[in-house]
């Protein structure tokens, strides 16, 4: 059966994007929220596709053989 939620976490601006983000919106009721929540979301979903679009960068790079530096 799949469950969905319908109210936020108090605390989600502050789960680090990743997979714990992205299992915490996976099963998110957007309908069920209130308008302050779907900004939220959006937000944080928003957060979530920019570190995978960031993910992806590093793969590509990788595959071309120039690692991204950090820091």
């Amino acid at each position: 059966m799949n469950e969905t939620h319908r109210r936020l976490p108090d605390d989600l601006e502050r789960v680090p994007p990743g997979p714990e983000l992205a299992a915490l919106l996976a099963p998110v009721d957007r309908d069920g929220l209130t308008a302050r929540d779907r900004v939220r979301l959006a937000y944080a979903r928003n957060r979530l596709a920019s570190h995978v679009q960031a993910e992806l960068l590093a793969d590509l790079c990788a595959v071309s053989g120039d690692e991204p530096t950090t820091g």
